[in-house]
């Protein structure tokens, strides 16, 4: 609560030495949405085994476990489906009251540092738009 956490791909990969496909292999081997992953095998385990093995199915042969649907999973991580075909409401109206009360209560912000955010978000909304003379 109220300690958001930046997650930067790049450095994750860097920092341990894998590439994106690995770091996808790891996180099937622990278990994600998708998957169970395999009984036993935290983060520090997996990440091991995919520098010693290399990929997911070096590890999985060497355990001589299977992960079903695996493949599938991979893929979904690696080559998620993407559309641009959707409908988007462009009348939007945020319900301010609630959004201060959810980051003042539930990230323990203090209302008078959000205070300034939600008046420009309050001041936006009613601001005419030269379209509206339109």
């Amino acid at each position: 609560k109220g300690n958001p956490e930046l997650m930067d791909l790049e450095a994750t990969l860097a920092k341990h030495e894998i590439t994106r496909e690995q770091l996808v292999d790891v996180a099937i081997l622990c278990g994600t949405d998708f998957n169970e992953g395999i009984s036993g095998v935290g983060p520090k385990t997996a990440l091991s085994d995919i520098r010693e093995h290399g990929d997911l199915w070096a590890v999985l042969d060497a355990r001589e476990a299977y992960i079903e649907n695996a493949d599938r999973v991979r893929d979904l991580f690696l080559d998620p489906p993407v559309t641009d075909d959707y409908a988007f409401d462009t009348d939007l109206s945020p319900d301010i009251e609630a959004a201060r009360a959810y980051v003042t209560a539930e990230w323990e912000v203090a209302a008078d540092e959000v205070a300034r955010g939600f008046e420009r978000i309050e001041s936006s909304l009613v601001q005419t738009g030269l379209d509206e003379w339109i």
